[in-house]
């Protein structure tokens, strides 16, 4: 069946099985029960679509649950190895790294989201739930805030439309005139802070990248780490210089 979505045209059983690819990664898995009640469908609507993507090893069972399959692996990896920003950015990204000896990330964006392409931990790093290719909210994120002051006001309209802005800690900015204020200072000083605003104890800095030649916003470069180090002149001036000349190479590499 076909639907008349406002982009166009889609299949309703490819956006179904999309849509449940997409469930099994934010949940990291869950059984034909749970995926039922969330896509408010029948059980064998969902178990046909499974065993269909189980065929292509897009998803795998696993006692009674469902996880996302080795199968996206390839697409995941032939994807971002083949995207413009990747290529052009990933030695900057790894050189971030080890200056800084924090965790280094590429971020591009897609449906009002901020999503990971690259990540490089340094060699003081904390673990931190920066999967690549798995979404992220922007208005909470240093990465997210920089690629939201670069848009004009309708596309930052319709994140939080879609999206809302859900608080994560108590330093999360979830009012609309607040954000505004701060995407407009964002766009004065061309560096974005993350102020323990998504994960408690962790802060991030981020810049925005462009194609030189459209003056098209492509994406982020940025370093996120635990309090305890970035803090003070590390957190205000020494990171954001560190990502400024980091992302005029990329931009150079991205443009000619």
């Amino acid at each position: 069946m076909v639907n008349n979505a406002s982009e166009g045209k889609t299949i309703r059983a490819v956006e179904t099985a999309c849509q449940i690819m997409e469930s099994l990664v934010k949940s990291d898995g869950a059984t034909v029960s749970e995926l039922t009640e969330r896509h408010d469908l029948s059980r064998s609507s969902i178990h046909n679509h499974l065993r269909t993507l189980e065929q292509f090893s897009y998803v795998r069972s696993e006692t009674d649950e469902y996880h996302i399959g080795i199968g996206t692996l390839m697409l995941g990896g032939f994807a971002r190895d083949h995207h413009r920003l990747y290529q052009a950015a990933r030695s900057a990204v790894n050189q971030l790294a080890e200056e800084t000896g924090e965790l280094a990330l590429l971020t591009t964006m897609s449906r009002g989201q901020s999503i990971y392409l690259h990540e490089v931990r340094g060699n003081e790093a904390v673990t931190y739930d920066s999967h690549i290719g798995v979404r992220f909210p922007m208005h909470c994120t240093a990465t997210g805030k920089v690629m939201l002051a670069g848009k004009d006001e309708a596309y930052v309209d319709s994140v939080i439309e879609r999206h809302g802005l859900p608080r994560y800690t108590e330093n999360t900015v979830s009012d609309r005139e607040e954000l505004n204020q701060e995407l407009e200072e964002i766009r004065e000083r061309g560096v974005a802070f993350d102020d323990e605003e998504r994960i408690q104890g962790m802060r991030g800095v981020a810049v925005e990248i462009r194609n030189r030649e459209t003056n098209e916003l492509v994406g982020a470069v940025s370093v996120a780490g635990p309090t305890s180090r970035i803090h003070g002149e590390t957190f205000k001036t020494e990171i954001p210089d560190q990502l400024r000349r980091n992302a005029q190479m990329v931009e150079v590499d991205l443009t000619y």
